[in-house]
């Protein structure tokens, strides 16, 4: 056995319900907590878009949260069967809100079939969802937007941005998705 094959057997990918529109994760021993939504995390409502970077990273901490970091979002997204898109293996035109549809953000939960194992909903396409920048400053958004293609949908795909670059861009199809840790001991909590 490869040693790569080794380490996706090896891998320990596990999730429950938190309460709320939260779901409480355990992925090789780090447990962190996702919203179920893109912010602010209802379903049936407009998902906040046109965020920068910093405006993201302050709505999460606003609501007692964080960004996420790209290795969770990507672990989520792929679930426990190392998927390609959120929803499965294979790209599915129209699954998504991508550039064959709306044209503009959909409303959180419309594409039932877009969702990931775990419940997770639009973490392809609709909107751009910023996790937390590289160790050396670039920002990083990921899921691609209602403006995009199979590529940018895929879980291991990574829309990275130097700072300069940022105020170039539409925001209109960027938004977020929070995280929280878990810490120890902690028991799952309802979202606040």
């Amino acid at each position: 056995m490869r040693n790569d094959e080794k380490k996706l057997t090896e891998r320990k990918f596990a999730y429950v319900p938190a309460g709320g529109n939260i779901i409480q994760f355990n992925v090789n021993g780090r447990r962190f907590e996702m919203d179920i939504y893109e912010f602010p995390n209802e379903m049936g409502k407009h998902p906040q878009g046109g965020l920068t970077h910093e405006a993201a990273k302050r709505k999460c901490e606003e609501a007692g949260k964080r960004l996420c970091t790209d290795a969770e979002w990507t672990e989520v997204c792929r679930g426990k069967n190392m998927n390609d898109y959120s929803y499965g293996a294979k790209f599915k035109k129209k699954n998504c809100n991508d550039l064959h549809l709306e044209r503009t953000a959909a409303p959180s939960g419309q594409f039932k079939d877009c969702r990931t194992e775990s419940g997770i909903y639009d973490m392809s396409a609709n909107l751009w969802e910023w996790v937390e920048e590289s160790s050396n400053g670039i920002l990083v958004a990921k899921g691609g937007s209602f403006r995009d293609g199979e590529l940018s949908q895929r879980c291991g795909f990574s829309l990275k941005l130097f700072k300069a670059q940022e105020r170039h861009l539409l925001f209109d199809n960027f938004g977020v998705r929070c995280c929280r840790d878990v810490q120890d001991g902690e028991e799952y909590r309802s979202e606040m």
